[in-house]
């Protein structure tokens, strides 16, 4: 599943709940890929660019 934000991201992360542990998230053009599967739920720590 692609996510597409309406401003830039500097940064994307799976974390837990707690916003730890995270595992750094690729952002191609934009847009982040999430891996999903079937009846999955994912937390996703997103860092804007600053201007």
């Amino acid at each position: 599943m692609d996510v597409q934000f309406g401003i830039e991201i500097e940064k994307a992360e799976l974390v837990d709940l707690m916003e730890e542990n995270g595992r750094e998230l690729k952002i191609i053009g934009g847009k982040v890929r999430l891996p999903f599967r079937g009846f999955e739920i994912h937390t996703m720590k997103v860092i804007p660019t600053r201007r």
